[in-house]
């Protein structure tokens, strides 16, 4: 066991393991030209293993792209880390007036650590898209989709049936809620594109309801878009079919209008869509405001004028968020992400975040345990000054 406390608490180790963590850096970063900022997170900093190719944006980049270097991802690394600060502070740790400081110190690091792994995990990020003197109660997932069966009830009211791509796999068949018809995918695509060639293999050419069959341009896979503002369209081809027979086969994409189909006396509509969370409240955009430095299109301020309302507590509250003065409620953290004035509606980016106040929480122990450190150690040469 001494041998083993001896080698995860080695200074070697550290220098070791925070080398690894700059060429990771470096590579992840040399990444982004090809899967974007957030592909390269998911890649390189979400994980424990990765493999890096040589990125094709790069000099020389077609032939050098069989070049793969296999890396610790940062979860090993950070979890790696974590031990090795651990073990030395229990090997080297005597308890002192000035140790307590280290403690702290030490402490702050590890906490740091685990904020940043339950950040990786749970953390969710959303939009809210509002427009000026209406109100919203959902937020939509930036970049995850489902597929939206609803259903009309009156003049302002739907119901709806969503189901997550997930469970859309080619050759499944659910029969979801209450639902007159079971759904049965037979293509699917996480991101797709159009093409002016509809060939004989076209998925489309299964297609026997809604506007495909009246469209000359075909369908194929893309490549999904990783980065930040990437903007994919995930597509599938559904047959549906009550107890008696098949109701046809409808091609549904996200970005182009909601499907009809009638079954009997009721009319149910199929969409692709940014997956949504709806919430007990809703935010009503009051005003806004899009100021730009003079003789640029640089935004100066953004600024959006709310009242949220929540019936649960009977909470009706305005507020005015800022570029750099989020909304905070119910667990939730609404930042001024877009705004456009012309078209009089602002959108909001909504992260749902557990480990949130961890950093703030860690950086205080931290700098606790600095102050104390260097308080003693000043003391001390004060006293041998003296």
């Amino acid at each position: 066991m001494s041998r083993l406390l001896k080698f995860f608490s080695s200074i070697r180790l550290t220098v070791v393991l925070l080398g690894l963590s700059v060429l990771l850096v470096f590579l992840a970063t040399l990444s982004q030209m090809d899967m974007g900022v957030r592909g390269a997170q998911v890649k390189f900093f979400m994980s424990f293993f990765a493999l890096w190719q040589y990125p094709l944006g790069l000099p020389y980049g077609a032939s050098l792209h069989w070049i793969h270097i296999p890396q610790l991802g940062g979860w090993s690394l950070g979890g790696l880390l974590m031990i090795n600060l651990i073990c030395a502070h229990f090997r080297y740790f005597k308890l002192s007036a000035r140790s307590f400081g280290i403690g702290l110190i030490h402490g702050g690091v590890v906490l740091l650590l685990i904020g940043q792994f339950i950040t990786d995990l749970f953390q969710v990020d959303s939009s809210m898209q509002i427009e000026l003197g209406k109100s919203s109660n959902f937020v939509s997932r930036f970049h995850d989709f489902e597929l939206a069966v609803s259903e009309p009830k009156n003049a302002t009211t739907e119901s709806v049936t969503a189901i997550s791509t997930s469970r859309l796999k080619p050759g499944s068949s659910l029969q979801v809620g209450a639902l007159p018809f079971t759904i049965k995918t037979t293509w699917f695509e996480p991101n797709t594109k159009l093409v002016t060639d509809r060939g004989p293999n076209d998925p489309t050419s299964t297609v026997t309801q809604g506007i495909w069959t009246r469209m000359k341009v075909g369908i194929t896979a893309a490549d999904v878009d990783n980065s930040m503002e990437g903007a994919n369209a995930p597509a599938v081809i559904v047959e549906l079919a009550d107890a008696q027979k098949s109701l046809g086969t409808w091609l549904v994409r996200a970005g182009i209008d909601r499907e009809s189909i009638t079954v009997g006396d009721r009319t149910f509509f199929l969409e692709m869509r940014n997956e949504r969370q709806y919430l007990p409240y809703s935010i009503e955009l009051k005003n806004l405001k899009h100021d730009v430095y003079e003789g640029t299109d640089t935004p100066k301020a953004f600024e959006s004028d709310v009242v949220l309302s929540d019936p649960r507590t009977q909470l009706t509250r305005r507020f005015l968020v800022e570029m750099n003065e989020p909304l905070r409620h119910g667990g939730l953290t609404f930042y001024q992400y877009q705004m456009n004035r012309a078209s009089n509606y602002t959108v909001f980016q909504v992260v749902e975040n557990p480990g949130v106040w961890l950093p703030y929480l860690a950086c205080f122990m931290v700098s606790i345990g600095l102050v104390w450190v260097f308080g003693f150690s000043l003391n001390r040469f004060r006293e041998r000054q003296a």
